[in-house]
């Protein structure tokens, strides 16, 4: 193998790449290295690491995860950055994860609302998700219809601090998501939010004669409404 390696390096035109698993504690190890042109070791990432990656990666995709749920995230995939990153994405457009689900059915619906008010094309599978984890549809459009609400309150008293601060707290809003609904508002103007606010009211109506669907009214919130 030496004989082989010491021509290895004289040429000029191939490249030889060799990988290995703890490598440091391989005696022999040591004695390839001195045939390498280049050495790179990449060390496991501490839990800290991985958990400010998984941070990262959240933000990006406006996903949101508990502690506990970051944890269980980690001991499924450990240091696997690829892995991790490949679960946020099916978690992000709303796939069930090949195990049992990160995401609990709050976080859903959080994740849900923020892609419809976004209007994000993937909104109807998040939908689906919602179904297939047993969330009642009446409870879905009745978070739509609050969501909305809180929206227009917000987009009517943008300058008035204290009337802000005092919808937060009366309508007991969490601090993380009123800061997300403050930032979200402002991709619509006063007289949409006012128009989709009272479309929902006649979808209201409309969902409990069994006159349409909640699938219906995602896709027109989506398509139609206004900015």
């Amino acid at each position: 193998m030496k004989k082989k390696l010491k021509q290895w390096q004289e040429s000029k035109t191939n490249v030889f790449i060799f990988w290995d698993e703890d490598v440091a504690a391989k005696k022999e190890f040591k004695e390839f290295l001195k045939f390498a042109e280049k050495s790179q070791e990449f060390k496991e990432l501490a839990p800290a690491q991985i958990r400010s990656f998984i941070d990262k990666e959240m933000l990006a995709q406006k996903l949101r995860f508990s502690e506990k749920e970051k944890t269980m995230l980690i001991e499924k995939f450990n240091a696997n950055l690829w892995g991790i990153m490949n679960e946020l994405d099916k978690i992000s457009m709303g796939a069930s994860p090949a195990s049992s689900s990160v995401l609990n059915k709050d976080e859903k619906i959080y994740n849900f609302l923020d892609a419809l008010v976004e209007r994000r094309n993937y909104a109807p599978k998040l939908l689906l998700s919602l179904y297939e984890a047993g969330t009642e549809e009446i409870y879905v459009f009745a978070a739509i219809v609050n969501s909305f609400r809180n929206l227009l309150l917000i987009k009517k008293y943008a300058d008035k601090p204290t009337l802000l601060s005092k919808i937060e707290k009366e309508f007991g809003i969490h601090p993380y998501v009123f800061k997300k609904l403050l930032h979200q508002s402002q991709r619509y103007n006063l007289e949409a939010l006012a128009a989709i606010y009272k479309k929902l009211l006649e979808y209201d109506v409309a969902l409990k004669l069994g006159k349409t669907k909640l699938e219906y009214i995602v896709f027109d919130l989506i398509q139609n409404s206004e900015k």
